[in-house]
């Protein structure tokens, strides 16, 4: 098994990197329904930060990476040796 040099392992790209919707892009909380939070949303959102960009102010859209197909390493075939990813040790 190799990481996949894609994706560096992580399974997925980014695509594309986009203004947060929610805080415009400012990373600061605006008014939230404090009931619709997770416990890590709300800590974000009592320290000022967006919860849904975590104060970052941009979100991230990705896919999952084609080379490993989102597992984030490349394995090697045992029948014929071509590189494959995903589980098992054999290619389809």
């Amino acid at each position: 098994m190799a990481v996949c040099e894609t994706c560096g392992g992580k399974g997925f790209v980014l695509v594309e990197e986009k203004k947060c919707p929610s805080c415009k892009g400012t990373g600061k909380a605006k008014s939230i329904n404090l009931s619709e939070l997770s416990e890590q949303q709300l800590n974000l959102a009592l320290g000022g930060s967006c919860p849904a960009c975590n104060g970052t102010g941009v979100t991230r859209v990705t896919e999952k990476c084609r080379e490993c197909n989102g597992y984030g390493e490349i394995k090697e075939c045992k029948v014929c040796g071509s590189h494959f990813g995903g589980d098992g040790d054999r290619c389809q």
